[in-house]
C-alpha cells in the first residue's frame, strides 16, 4: 500500500519507495527520477491535477462522457523546435519524451476512462457508481497486469469514487498487446 500512496501523492523519486519495493532503482533515470511514474502524470506532469480535474467534471456533468485522465505523453515541438508545454520544475523537457526519448520506464497504461453508471446496493437499492476502463499499450500479466496494475487502477478507482461521495463499479483493463 505504500507504492499506492506514493501514487496518489503524484510522486516520482524513487527514495521514498527503495525501502519498501524491492530493486525499484531499476527503473529510475540517474538522479533517481522513475520518467514514467503514474502517480506523477496524473498529479503534475501535465501541469495541472488530472485527478482533482475529472472529479470536478464528473461532478459538475455525471454523465460526462470526457472524463479521461492521460498517462502517455505525445506532445511534440513546433518548426522551430519550441516546446508547446512547459518544463517540470527541474528544467527537464516534459514533451516527446515517451515516443523519441531513451528511458529505462514509459507507462504501459496509456489512459483511463471513467463513467457514473447505474448500480445497484447488496440489498437491491438504486445506487451511482464509477467505472474505470484502463487502456494499455502492452501488459505483462504477472508483473504489470497481476502484480501491480490491477491494484493500483482499484486504488484509484476507490479514491476517485470516495471523492464523488458514489459507489464502485466496474474495473476493465483493455490491453492492446501482452
Amino acid at each position: 500500500m505504500v507504492e499506492c500512496a506514493w501514487l496518489l501523492a503524484g510522486r516520482n523519486d524513487v527514495a521514498s519507495l527503495t525501502p519498501y519495493v524491492k530493486n525499484f532503482e531499476r527503473y529510475a533515470e540517474p538522479g533517481g527520477v522513475v520518467h514514467g511514474a503514474y502517480g506523477h502524470r496524473w498529479r503534475k506532469h501535465f501541469g495541472y491535477d488530472q485527478l482533482g480535474a475529472v472529479v470536478n467534471k464528473l461532478k459538475g456533468d455525471p454523465g460526462t462522457r470526457q472524463a479521461v485522465i492521460q498517462m502517455w505523453d505525445a506532445s511534440f515541438f513546433d518548426d522551430r523546435d519550441v516546446m508547446w508545454r512547459t518544463r517540470d520544475d527541474d528544467g527537464r523537457s516534459l514533451g516527446a519524451d515517451d515516443l523519441s526519448g531513451d528511458f529505462r520506464d514509459r507507462p504501459c497504461n496509456l489512459l483511463c476512462v471513467l463513467r457514473i453508471s447505474p448500480g445497484e446496493t447488496q440489498q437491491g437499492d438504486a445506487v451511482s457508481v464509477l467505472d474505470m476502463t484502463v487502456m494499455n499499450r502492452s501488459h505483462d500479466v504477472i508483473w504489470g497486469l497481476l502484480g501491480a496494475n490491477a491494484v493500483h487502477f482499484a486504488v484509484l478507482q476507490e479514491n476517485l469514487a470516495a471523492r464523488l461521495d458514489i459507489g464502485i463499479g466496474d474495473l476493465t483493463f483493455c490491453s492492446l498487446w501482452n
